[in-house]
């Protein structure tokens, strides 16, 4: 049962309770509320926007919360339109955990729990530190005595700073804690979660070609060792590919978006006047980047790891196997030798290149900004 493996219970917990996965006909309301809320909020923060446009400063700051519920929405909206898919995804994952639990050696079962215990410190993690960042936002209006709402909110003819609207709007914002965490960061749990888990097995076929020859005395155990690596590696594959095509656009769309959203957020703390919004500047331009440096170190590890696997094949004392476990071994090194990686829009490899990339690229823009209103 996927709820008792440790790696992703968190998520998988949090995600079929809320009927994003697994759904039941007894618990598809809970999806269909949280998504009405969510898009009903969504909606209000838009015209909020453009009731500020012009105010340049609250306008970009609100920018960063219309684009993280729209972010909740796209992440939400790709699980459930590929809903059968990801639960195959996830049946097959399961699968291969459970086989390395059950079979394999003590370095196998070593890393795999070193694996799972990551992630599930990171996903819990992940909730907690939303939710509590969340539940400070909610807070800040009361706690400072102004009547300003935590999200900015807004309907066409309606004052929303004036009773009861004001009260009103504010308590249709209290399901947010909940609700946009629920939706947001399992989402990034999940992603290195699978990149971790992608990066284990990948270790572990490294060693279990390495020790081939050490364990195996006979020739025609060796050449079944590595045509089993083989079958692995393209299981491994096939894994990769299936998450790559569920996560692509979202990475790609979360790329342009959030890269315009730092490069924003960095120019509004030359208008700003009040330590409020400074502090509220760095904790949005921290929350994107703790993000998307997370998904992307663990992309790029498991990218790493896939170019190892042709390293360790070579290792191997080819020169005394037969001469079928040579050109199998040479086969699988000509295989191995395009490396298994996530990608943004399915155009470049997800790296700390192409996030140096994106960051570049928003400063960039920033000192543009910067000199533009200077002058």
């Amino acid at each position: 049962m996927l709820e008792e493996n440790r790696m992703v219970s968190v998520n998988i917990k949090i995600w079929k309770f809320f009927a994003i996965i697994y759904p039941t006909s007894d618990k598809l309301w809970r999806l269909y509320s949280i998504q009405f809320v969510t898009i009903l909020l969504n909606f209000m923060q838009f015209m909020f926007l453009f009731e500020m446009w012009g105010n340049l400063a609250p306008f970009i700051l609100n920018v960063f919360y219309v684009s993280a519920t729209f972010d909740c929405l796209l992440r939400t909206g790709v699980i459930v339109y590929n809903r059968s898919k990801f639960e195959a995804f996830l049946a097959e994952f399961d699968s291969m955990y459970s086989e390395i639990e059950e079979n394999g050696d003590d370095y196998a079962k070593g890393k795999l729990k070193e694996a799972t215990e990551f992630c599930r410190k990171f996903s819990l993690f992940n909730v907690l530190a939303s939710f509590l960042d969340l539940i400070g936002t909610m807070s800040h209006p009361i706690l400072t005595g102004t009547r300003t709402h935590p999200f900015g909110v807004a309907l066409p003819g309606i004052d929303s700073a004036v009773s009861p609207y004001y009260e009103i709007y504010f308590i249709l914002q209290l399901h947010c804690p909940i609700t946009l965490s629920v939706l947001y960061m399992p989402f990034v749990s999940i992603f290195v979660t699978f990149s971790s888990f992608g990066k284990t097995a990948l270790q572990i076929l490294q060693h279990r070609l390495k020790d081939i020859f050490e364990i195996y005395d006979d020739d025609e155990t060796r050449l079944e060792a590595l045509k089993e690596c083989a079958h692995y590696y393209n299981r491994l594959t096939r894994f990769i590919k299936v998450f790559d095509e569920m996560v692509t656009y979202v990475i790609l769309g979360e790329f342009l978006l959030f890269g315009a959203i730092i490069c924003s957020l960095l120019f509004c703390i030359n208008i700003i006047d009040t330590m409020a919004q400074f502090v509220s500047i760095i904790m949005y331009v921290g929350t994107m980047l703790y993000v998307l440096f997370a998904c992307y170190y663990s992309a790029n590890e498991m990218l790493e790891e896939s170019l190892k696997v042709s390293e360790a094949a070579y290792s191997i004392p080819w020169y005394e196997g037969t001469p079928q476990f040579r050109k199998t071994l040479l086969l699988f090194i000509q295989r191995t030798q395009k490396p298994l990686c996530l990608t943004v829009g399915n155009v470049y490899p997800m790296t700390l290149l192409i996030f140096q990339s994106l960051l570049n690229m928003s400063y960039s823009y920033f000192t543009m900004l910067r000199g533009l209103n200077i002058q």
